[in-house]
């Protein structure tokens, strides 16, 4: 064991280690609330741990979900901000031919400058335009499932809409929207809150859930001022001139959260809506697609479980040097 003495570059501090002797040529890389993230060198490292040890600088802050559940509510330029980096980050993955499938708060996180990032790539799989796709019922954590993954109907990108809509209520209500205890329950509270989809969906289901969905009593969908009350908006945040109020905000949550997903919004016309319109801009909207584009190729190769660590971790370390990861440019 020795101790290491690792200087910032950025102040007249210094860190000191006690670390094996086994980590060499460690060298300063960034610091902040969390801690300090240096680099070394070991050679007795197993590959595995080096690419569990890969983390980024933007998962150290607070999460959606942290955020969603504070007591304090959220003014509406904080509030339409995120839902506008939200929708921007999801039309970048499906302009690069990816649904995520699993968008939730936990998977999205705020540091102290309102920069929104979105992780957890774990379920997301590339666009297809075969109408006999259909997800999983592991697929989207429950409270944030879109009806149609819940009825077994085909699905397309509308799918992190409605998970979008399903995060935007709750940050406005601190509480989940639809909470329910399994794929029978959600779908119940999903018409008890919304109200029973028309026949034009409904003709779209499978005959067995056609047929439950018709044995249920038909419900009245709330109207969205009781589904997200002026209560729980802060007034004296409200913009007239830059549609942000409490009418718009619930305008695009009522459009976001529609059953039938041809009725939905799509992420252009969400990201083109008025709430959030203010913040848009053609260079974060309609950035180039990125050089590298999904290739499911890649997953579905018959691979050891040693070379598929091995191409992520050289994945990592080319991204790593094409781009300015910890800030320091």
């Amino acid at each position: 064991m020795r101790n290491s003495i690792i200087q910032d570059p950025h102040s007249h501090s210094s860190c000191s280690f006690t670390i094996p002797k086994r980590y060499v040529n460690l060298k300063f890389l960034n610091a902040g609330a969390q801690g300090t993230v240096v680099e070394f060198n070991c050679d007795d490292i197993p590959l595995k741990r080096e690419v569990d040890s890969v983390r980024t600088e933007e998962e150290a802050p607070s999460s959606v979900e942290h955020c969603s559940k504070r007591v304090f509510r959220l003014d509406h330029r904080t509030l339409s901000f995120f839902v506008y980096q939200m929708l921007c980050a999801i039309k970048h993955l499906h302009n690069s031919g990816v649904i995520h499938r699993d968008l939730k708060p936990s998977n999205i996180v705020v540091n102290d400058k309102c920069v929104l990032k979105v992780l957890d790539f774990g379920l997301a799989r590339k666009k297809t335009i075969d109408t006999a796709m259909r997800m999983s019922d592991y697929v989207v954590t429950r409270y944030y499932r879109a009806p149609e993954v819940i009825l077994g109907l085909p699905y397309s990108e509308k799918v992190d809409i409605w998970s979008v809509g399903c995060i935007f209520a709750e940050m406005i209500n601190h509480r989940v929207l639809f909470p329910g205890l399994d794929r029978v329950d959600q779908w119940s509270k999903i018409i008890n809150e919304m109200g029973t989809p028309g026949e034009d969906f409904i003709k779209q289901l499978g005959n067995s859930a056609a047929m439950y969905v018709r044995s249920l009593p038909p419900q009245v969908g709330k109207p969205i001022e009781e589904i997200a009350p002026d209560s729980n908006f802060l007034k004296e945040t409200e913009n007239v001139k830059a549609n942000l109020t409490a009418e718009w905000g619930r305008d695009l949550l009522a459009r976001m959260l529609v059953i039938n997903p041809d009725n939905r919004f799509s992420v252009e016309e969400s990201l083109n809506h008025p709430y959030v319109k203010v913040w848009f801009r053609d260079e974060e909207v309609n950035a180039p697609q990125s050089e590298n584009r999904y290739n499911e190729e890649i997953d579905c190769a018959d691979r050891s479980l040693s070379e598929w660590k091995e191409l992520i971790y050289n994945e990592v370390k080319q991204f790593e040097a094409k781009h300015d990861i910890f800030g320091q440019a």
